[in-house]
């Protein structure tokens, strides 16, 4: 067993006897190992969440279709040649 479960082992058993709740070794260890899946689970995506190059860009690994549509918003208005629209009174 990993010093990080039985830490968090200790600390559920603690918890447990301060609020009086009567659990078993079994039911105690499959909310640990819930706990600690969890948590690993955050860390992975909070590390995938935004990835900053040395030179200072941002890029996410995941699709934004809203983010995408905005590129391609701007790309299209800076390529579009632009009609005249200056109003003649």
């Amino acid at each position: 067993m990993s010093n990080d479960v039985f830490e968090l082992k200790v600390s559920a058993r603690k918890f447990c006897k301060r609020n009086r709740i009567d659990i078993n070794e079994h039911r105690l260890m499959r909310i640990v190992r819930k706990v600690i899946k969890r948590a690993e689970h955050e860390q992975r995506r909070l590390e995938r969440m935004e990835i900053t190059t040395p030179d200072g860009y941002s890029f996410i690994d995941y699709r934004d279709p809203t983010g995408e549509s905005a590129v391609r918003n701007i790309m299209r208005e800076i390529l579009t040649p632009r009609a005249n629209t200056s109003k003649v009174a």
